[in-house]
C-alpha cells in the first residue's frame, strides 16, 4: 500500500464522515419538525374539543 493509496483512503473516510454528519443533521431537523407537528395537532385537538364543549354548553 503506497502513500497515495493511504491518502485516497483518508480522503474517502473524510467524505464519508462529512456525509454522515449531514445525514445526522437532516434526521435531527426531521425529528424536530415531527415533534412540532405532533404538538400543534394535539393543541388544535384540545382547543377544538374545548370549542365543541363550549358550543354544547351554549345549546342548553
Amino acid at each position: 500500500m503506497t502513500a497515495r493509496d493511504v491518502s485516497q483512503i483518508l480522503d474517502r473516510l473524510t467524505k464519508i464522515e462529512s456525509d454522515l454528519a449531514d445525514i445526522k443533521l437532516e434526521m435531527a431537523e426531521t425529528r424536530g419538525a415531527y415533534r412540532l407537528a405532533k404538538f400543534i395537532i394535539a393543541l388544535l385537538g384540545v382547543s377544538g374539543l374545548g370549542g365543541i364543549i363550549a358550543w354544547l354548553n351554549g345549546q342548553r
